[in-house]
């Protein structure tokens, strides 16, 4: 889940605050939610939220439209030619 790539990577770079958006309002509703997740994708959801709380000051965790992504696509564009940039 690209989500969880990006708090690894965010980790690794030593940042104390992250936001995380994300076009799937399914996820951001499980990450934003009190309830447990009981999807398939609950362990992973546990595991974002798990670090979240352990390794970063402050986390956020919102919704963006897909209309609102042009930074992203453009940046997994200049990834997939090799450019050296990375995008979770």
């Amino acid at each position: 889940m690209a989500v969880r790539h990006a708090m690894v990577f965010a980790r690794e770079l030593g940042l104390h605050s992250v936001e995380v958006e994300r076009d799937n309002v399914e996820v951001v509703t499980a990450l934003t939610s009190n309830e447990t997740c009981l999807t398939s994708l609950g362990l992973i959801i546990e595991d974002i939220l798990f670090d979240a709380n352990h390794f970063f000051d402050l986390v956020s965790f919102c919704h963006n439209r897909c209309e609102g992504n042009a930074v992203a696509h453009g940046l997994a564009r200049g990834s997939s030619k090799g450019t050296g940039w990375i995008v979770a």
